[in-house]
């Protein structure tokens, strides 16, 4: 870092207090010209430094620039801040950083951006110095679901930001926009950087464009936008705790920020217009659910019942089911907890006395030597979810492997559970091995086809 930075990180950190000049030499190891220099090129930058002979230097309350060193110092963590006078867009220089290897948590901010952009390419209006833009680079999601998540988890630590900062009640309209007053201050936008091959997330951009004291707006605007009318607001700051929030919002308990983001919803219960594929439709909003995570997975519990009826009969062997390939669809599409949990629920109905399961239901079925399948059903979603997940390669290759992963975990619950039971091995090996696993194997392959096609289609969670 060079001196100059190295001294305007330090008088950041020491805001409104004076600092002498043989105390920064000192603490820097350099001389006391060096440091007069230095604080000159700042002046000369717009730094608002007031030195006073026997004092020392103090930067003002009232300055206002943005800086890697006044972002850092209000910051734990240390992570890659790039501040630009002018950008077209903070999201498209932050897509070319993430190409080149750009770090997780990595930021960069413009003083002004030339063609901000917005969702369903709409521009965000960008004025110099007068609002906050910038794009936060995270590597660590995996799934297109993540990047919903992302944006709401945004609009949620903004508002936070905000009211622990100023105090300010703002209201956040789904998805994407906070409103303070009744107008629009705040935009986000979400992009996916992936793998064309794979078809995994290699990185998500936060786009984030705040009017911090933006008084004048192009006339399309002037009914729909206004700003916080923080004029003598420390940005640096302002962006710090952003960034704080974002990222400890990240780990938190998603369906309590969820709950949160309901709380602070300006639309729930009042009369929207939206549109789908070209129609206007009207309507009134009466919930934000949870991206229908638990309708696929109510969905899949109902296939997975329905599937138990469904008989193929195939000659020489009787007749197979199409509840595996259901099983084994819902961990691919759904993934590792709630494909899972689509099979938990299918079992707990089933226990509870009602007759889904393919000989009736109830308690007593666990005493059945076949319930160790149903045990195995819930694992082998599980895993097959896991391992979609966790691999990397190829979606042939990690959906094949996902999948067998789940047909061997799956037998090996269900033949562990005929231990200690009156059925002879012979009789359970000679009636698995011939008979139930190439259906079983077949039911394989075809859930790997589906389960691509559906994904290249961006289906499932």
């Amino acid at each position: 870092m060079s001196v100059k930075n190295e001294i305007i990180s330090l008088l950041e950190k020491n805001r409104d207090t004076s600092i002498s000049g043989q105390v920064i030499a000192d603490s820097l190891n350099v001389t006391r010209a060096a440091v007069w220099k230095a604080i000159k090129v700042l002046k000369e930058e717009g730094y608002n430094i007031d030195g006073t002979p026997n004092k020392g230097y103090i930067l003002l309350g009232n300055n206002d620039i943005l800086s890697s060193q006044g972002i850092a110092c209000y910051l734990d963590e240390d992570i890659d801040i790039y501040t630009y006078k002018c950008l077209d867009s903070t999201n498209t220089q932050m897509k070319k950083l993430a190409v080149d290897g750009g770090k997780d948590h990595s930021v960069i901010i413009a003083e002004q951006q030339s063609a901000g952009r917005g969702r369903f390419g709409r521009s965000f209006y960008s004025p110099a110095k007068k609002g906050i833009y910038m794009s936060v680079l995270l590597k660590s999601c995996k799934n297109i679901h993540d990047a919903t998540i992302i944006t709401i988890q945004s609009a949620v630590a903004i508002n936070r930001a905000i009211k622990r900062l100023y105090n300010l009640k703002t209201d956040i309209k789904w998805v994407n926009d906070l409103y303070y007053q009744g107008k629009k201050i705040c935009g986000i936008l979400t992009e996916v950087i992936s793998d064309f091959e794979s078809e995994m997330i290699e990185a998500i951009i936060i786009g984030i464009g705040i009017n911090v004291s933006t008084s004048e707006f192009p006339s399309e605007l002037q009914n729909r936008a206004t700003s916080l009318g923080l004029n003598n607001v420390n940005r640096n700051q302002f962006i710090a705790e952003i960034l704080r929030q974002l990222f400890s919002i990240i780990d938190e308990d998603f369906e309590l920020v969820l709950a949160e983001y309901k709380r602070l919803s300006c639309v729930l219960d009042k009369e929207i217009e939206f549109n789908v594929k070209g129609q206007k439709y009207k309507g009134i909003v009466k919930d934000i659910n949870d991206f229908g995570n638990f309708i696929y997975c109510s969905l899949f519990t109902a296939l997975i019942t329905i599937g138990a009826f469904i008989q193929i009969p195939v000659p020489y062997m009787d007749y197979f089911t199409l509840q595996f390939f259901f099983v084994l669809l819902a961990g691919i599409l759904l993934g590792s907890k709630l494909g899972g949990l689509a099979v938990l629920l299918y079992m707990v109905i089933g226990l509870a006395g009602l007759p889904v399961f393919a000989s009736g239901g109830g308690l007593a079925y666990v005493l059945r030597p076949s319930f160790g399948y149903l045990l195995g059903f819930i694992v082998g979603a599980y895993l097959t979810g896991l391992v979609s997940e966790r691999v990397t390669w190829t979606p042939i290759k990690r959906y094949t492997f996902a999948v067998f992963c789940g047909l061997l975990a799956t037998y090996f619950i269900g033949l562990s559970y005929y231990v200690g039971t009156p059925v002879s091995w012979k009789l359970v090996l000679l009636s698995c091995f011939p008979l139930d696993l190439p259906g079983d194997i077949f039911l394989s392959v075809i859930a790997i086809g589906v389960g691509v096609r559906f994904k290249k289609r961006g289906l499932g969670c």
